[in-house]
Formats: structure tokens, C-alpha cells, sequence
């Protein structure tokens, strides 16, 4: 037997005792019936539907893989396509560069260099007459609400610049064209529709109370990123009030429980929640701020290295400008099969006929329309928990870089034109 299974076993029964006995606290909350109660108003049941759909579909999904080398760097490569019965467009980015020691600031990294050359490849798609519906791998809102800054990639550092502007001329070009863009993404960590319903439970609570809501949503708003003033403002409350949930619903504010839980947790059959306007964050709406003080002090702020060229400061200055003209995402998690986990959808506002920007929504805001074609469009592509999308499914087969593929391709050739590369040990040691 290998010397640490005996005790994983013993760890193992701790963790689901303990887990399980997370999950009972939960349940035994006084707020666990009022979340449920409103999670019902604002859950809708999926009808019979049509599971065809016979229009054109471009998929975009991206892969990357890196290697460490012996002398610090790194060497990578990004490959992204957007695919359609008639039209297929790639993109390939590689490079050898030093980035940051943080490996989960590193990895993030390459991450939004996927994302941007997935950008590229669909906009090139569009280019050449693409006009139907577009479904990328992931958060739309997420590459929205990054926030532009410099990057740790020696020579990359006007990474995220160049990011927002593709960004803002794709996003512009599709408007202009009436084109659909749907974000789908698997088991999302986000908690924007439980940020919904505890302040609809607040504002409830407040009304049936007859108590002036405005110091409870302003607590709770606060509690996104001021946790520790969020929680001794409630405490007053609490004293002020006697009403002791309001305490509740500001520590499940500040909890990282994902909004998929409470999908999995409440919901009896097939559905979707309410779809929701989103705002911007809390760090984005500081540097809306900043940039109508002074949109040059706002480059310089977040780019120091890029910016002692002024010809950068130029060159971006009508991109930062634009940030604040950015759509409202539209959002809603979508539960094609009771014995799956939910899908976190994004929708681009013009596809169904709102014009709300993103700077104009405070706080998670029901979006009054009609989702059905998306609806009908997802449904029709979704094939079971192992196959959540046949579009996005496919184009991932053609982008996602194994690691056999990637050593014996473009690490083998790479080595090759650079005759005395070795890796790191990281890399012979941690890579799959």
C-alpha cells in the first residue's frame, strides 16, 4: 500500500463530514426559506420546445499551452478559430518572453491572450460576411469588466490596450450588423443573480417592515469590496431594527457560495432564472471616474512603462474613452437537464432589442425581454452533460493543444531553431 493512502482515506471521511455538515448549517439557516422563496419568483420553467435550428452558427473557442525554460522564460502558444459550416478563421500567437512569478497571475495572463485572439479570429469571420450567430467559450461580461492595465510580459505590456480596442471594434462592428454574440459558460463562479435576490429579500423585508431601505442596499452594495465597514454598519442596523437577518443577508453577500449552488440547490426541473442587466465593478466604476477627471493621469496610472511614450497615451486615449459606452451584458443561468449543473449565459443587449449601457446599471437589473430565441438556440445545441454545446464542442476539439501535440509540433520545432533550449524543471516535473 503507498505510504500516504491510509491517511487520504482518513482525510476523506473528515472532508464529507464536513462538507455535509456545511451544507446542514445552510439548510438550518432562517435564511435558507427566504432565499428559497425568492429564487422561486425569479426561476422559470423551461416549456416544450423545438430542439432544431437551422441557421448559421460560428463558434469561437481558444487553447494555449506554455513551457518554462531553464533561463526564467517562457515559450507559448495561443491558437483560437471561429468556425462555421462555411467559414473558418485561425489565429496563432507564439512567442518566448519573461512573465510574473505569480503563476496564477502568469496563467491569467495567457488567458486574456487567448481571449484577444479569439476576438481577432471573430471579427475576421465577420469581415468576410459572417452574419448570423456567434457562440464564444466563456464569459462575455468577464472580458468586459477586466480592467486595463499593464501586464507582466516583458514585451507585451500594452497587452490589455490592445485588448480593449480589438474588443470595442468588435463589439461596435457587431452592433452596426445586428449580429448575436452569446457568451455559454460551464459551472460559472459568479454570484450575480444571488446578489439579486438577497437585495430583492432585503428590500422585501424592508417594505413589509415599513423601515426606509436605503441604509440596508447601500450596506449591502458596500459589501462587494468593503467587507469589514459593510459589516459594522449592519451590526447598527441590526440594533436599530431588531431585525437580525439583515446580518444574515450581508455574511451571505461577503461568502463565495456561486450562484450555481442555489440553481442546483432550489431548482425542482429544467429552467432558467431571470435574465439580468449587469453593471459595471466596483474597480471598473473607480476608473470610469478617473477617466472623466483626466483620461491621460488614467493611462499613465495603469500603464507607467507603456505610457512614458506619448505617442501611447495618443494611441489608446480613445479607447479608454470608450470603456464607459461599453453594452450591458445580459445574463441568466440556463438548466437544460435536472440531472446537470447550470450554464451561465451572456447575451449582448442589441440581440434582443435593448440599448442599456453598462455604466447605467448599478446593481443586477431584470432585463425586460425576450430571450426565446436564444433560448431555442442553446437548447438546440445542447446534447447532455458531456456535451453541453455541438458547436463550441467542436471547435474545441480543433483548438484545445494537448500536451503530446504541443512537444511533439511546436516545442520539438522551436528547439530545433534554438539549438541549446531546455526546459525547466517545473515543467518536466507539473505539466500533463
Amino acid at each position: 500500500m503507498p505510504r500516504f493512502i491510509d491517511i487520504y482515506i482518513k482525510k476523506l471521511d473528515e472532508l464529507q463530514k464536513n462538507i455535509q455538515e456545511k451544507m446542514r448549517e445552510f439548510e438550518k439557516s432562517p435564511l435558507y426559506p427566504l432565499i428559497k422563496e425568492e429564487f422561486t419568483k425569479n426561476y422559470i420553467k423551461l416549456e416544450k420546445r423545438d430542439e432544431r435550428y437551422d441557421g448559421d452558427v460560428l463558434a469561437v473557442d481558444s487553447g494555449y499551452r506554455i513551457a518554462n525554460l531553464d533561463d526564467g522564460g517562457v515559450f507559448y502558444v495561443v491558437r483560437a478559430m471561429a468556425k462555421s459550416k462555411n467559414i473558418s478563421k485561425r489565429v496563432l500567437e507564439t512567442d518566448y518572453d519573461f512573465v510574473s512569478e505569480n503563476d496564477i497571475e502568469g496563467r491569467a495572463i495567457f488567458g486574456r491572450i487567448s481571449e484577444h485572439c479569439e476576438h481577432i479570429a471573430l471579427l475576421d469571420a465577420i469581415k468576410d460576411g459572417f452574419e448570423g450567430i456567434v457562440l464564444v467559450d466563456g464569459s462575455l461580461y468577464g472580458r468586459i469588466c477586466h480592467v486595463p492595465m499593464e501586464v507582466e510580459l516583458m514585451s507585451r505590456r500594452d497587452l490589455m490596450a490592445e485588448y480593449f480596442s480589438t474588443l470595442i471594434h468588435l463589439l461596435d462592428t457587431a452592433r452596426k450588423k445586428k449580429i448575436t454574440i452569446i457568451g455559454v459558460s460551464k459551472e460559472s463562479r459568479t454570484r450575480f443573480f444571488k446578489e439579486y435576490l438577497l437585495m430583492e429579500l432585503a428590500k422585501r423585508i424592508c417594505s413589509e417592515n415599513g423601515i426606509d431601505c436605503r441604509n440596508i442596499t447601500d450596506t449591502i452594495s458596500m459589501a462587494l469590496d468593503r467587507k469589514k465597514e459593510a459589516l459594522n454598519d449592519v451590526k447598527k442596523i441590526v440594533r436599530d431594527t431588531g431585525i437580525q437577518i439583515f446580518e444574515d443577508i450581508v455574511y451571505e453577500i461577503i461568502s463565495r457560495k456561486p450562484d450555481f449552488m442555489f440553481v442546483k440547490n432550489f431548482a425542482q426541473e429544467e429552467g432558467y432564472t431571470i435574465p439580468l442587466h449587469l453593471g459595471p465593478s466596483k474597480r471598473l466604476r473607480r476608473l470610469y471616474n478617473e477617466i472623466e477627471e483626466n483620461v491621460a493621469n488614467a493611462i499613465k496610472r495603469r500603464f507607467p512603462v507603456c505610457s512614458e511614450n506619448e505617442d501611447f497615451i495618443e494611441k489608446y486615449r480613445e479607447v479608454f474613452i470608450n470603456l464607459q459606452e461599453m453594452p450591458s451584458i445580459i445574463s441568466f443561468h440556463l438548466l437544460p437537464s435536472i440531472h446537470d449543473t447550470p450554464m451561465r449565459i451572456d447575451v449582448v443587449p442589441w440581440a434582443v432589442g435593448s440599448d442599456l449601457k453598462m455604466k447605467d446599471v448599478d446593481w443586477p437589473l431584470p432585463a425586460k425581454v425576450d430571450i426565446m430565441e436564444i433560448l431555442k438556440i442553446l437548447l438546440a445545441g445542447y446534447c447532455g452533460p458531456q456535451n453541453y454545446n455541438i458547436w463550441l464542442s467542436a471547435v474545441d476539439s480543433e483548438v484545445r493543444l494537448k500536451k503530446a501535440n504541443f512537444e511533439n509540433m511546436y516545442l520539438k520545432r522551436f528547439k530545433e531553431v534554438f539549438e541549446k533550449v531546455l526546459l525547466g524543471r517545473g515543467y518536466r516535473r507539473f505539466t500533463k
